[in-house]
């Protein structure tokens, strides 16, 4: 059990956890179905999540704002537009923060500045993730609908007026 549930947690992968603990390629399909549904090795699974999030101090909520902060980054925080309507990159207002929302920033030139390239982290990415977590989309999966219930609380909209009949 210890081998099967270390091996699943690496990648949460259950035939390969399976096959990586000794089971035959063969099998290892049918054999992870069956013991992941038994009680004991989802406890142990359950278990050896809260000590690593515990160690590593990383949480659903911390991987949450991680992603809401990519996909909510704007260019704004790098730029400025100057009186010519020209873009001008400043990366004075900047602290480690908001660097971190980069995946790349590039200076092509000969000791000049000729052309700078700002790549962004995957806005989508961190959306579609924030949105199958929450609920939202086709492919969110087993969590709850999130727009039912925010329905509930939004007032219903006026109903349209209906044309008048000539009589």
């Amino acid at each position: 059990m210890r081998d099967t549930t270390h091996e699943y947690l690496l990648d949460l992968n259950a035939t390969q956890a399976a096959t990586r603990a000794g089971y035959s390629k063969r099998t290892a399909q049918a054999q992870s179905s069956r013991l992941l549904s038994n009680v004991m090795i989802k406890a142990e699974i359950a278990r050896l999540r809260r000590e690593a999030e515990i160690r590593t101090k990383v949480d659903l909520d911390r991987i949450l704002e991680e992603y809401a902060r990519f996909a909510f980054a704007g260019l704004s925080k790098f730029i400025r537009i100057d009186q010519q309507g020209q873009p001008i990159l400043d990366l004075s207002r900047c602290g480690p923060e908001e660097l971190d929302l980069l995946a790349e920033l590039r200076v092509d030139g000969d000791g000049r500045i000729r052309r700078i390239k700002i790549k962004q982290l995957d806005k989508l990415k961190a959306l579609e993730a924030l949105g199958k977590h929450l609920g939202l989309g086709e492919n969110a999966g087993n969590a709850p609908p999130l727009l039912p219930a925010l329905a509930e609380h939004r007032p219903a909209p006026a109903a349209p007026d209906r044309p008048r009949s000539r009589s």
